[in-house]
């Protein structure tokens, strides 16, 4: 994932999400060595419990499963429990549509961005992604943000690299009723008026 989203000139998702993976192991939130264990049984769900660890091996072992069931039953669903999300979504979306399935991903996440006219984050940044196969070209993908920016972008750029271009994201925002200016306290929602 973290290769892809530096290939892909996602600074904000590729190298720079090492320094953070490091930090999450190093406060013991998550195993580095997880193995994922498969919960299957005849339904159209794949399970996956990632053991504590990253949602990348999970994912990865549930994947070919998760193509196959859908070829099987029609549609399907894969499950992931017990693991830490780190990055976006849509390697995620590529992976599943360059196996031939039209596919949505959703990530729960920490409260850090305000909604429109608020002030108080109560939203994830990246709830979202979805994607289909083409008969010709690429895939088309869509990962879906609640914010202007990237978290990654907003918190710091990638060691040698140029800072994000500011949206606004820091700036005071007025209160819904516009009676009064409070620092918004999180990331601004991507529909701020």
């Amino acid at each position: 994932m973290i290769v892809a989203g530096e290939g892909d000139a996602c600074k904000s998702h590729g190298i720079y999400r090492i320094e953070g993976c490091l930090r999450t192991i190093k406060a013991g939130k998550v195993v580095p060595d997880a193995v994922p264990q498969m919960h299957q049984d005849d339904s159209a769900i794949v399970r996956v419990n990632a053991g504590g660890g990253f949602s990348n091996a999970a994912f990865d072992a549930g994947a070919p499963v998760l193509a196959e069931r859908c070829r099987t039953t029609g549609i399907a669903a894969m499950v992931i429990n017990d693991c830490t999300h780190f990055a976006a979504l849509w390697p995620e979306i590529e992976t599943l549509t360059d196996m031939g399935l039209a596919a949505m991903a959703m990530c729960p996440s920490y409260a850090s961005v305000a909604p429109s006219g608020g002030t108080d984050p109560l939203m994830g940044t990246n709830p979202f992604a979805f994607g289909w196969p083409r008969a010709e070209g690429d895939p088309y993908v869509f990962d879906f943000a609640t914010s202007v920016a990237a978290r990654g972008d907003r918190i710091a750029p990638p060691r040698g690299h140029a800072p994000a271009r500011r949206l606004g994201h820091r700036a005071r925002r007025q209160a819904h009723d516009r009676s009064q200016s409070r620092p918004c306290r999180g990331h601004v929602a991507l529909w701020w008026p």
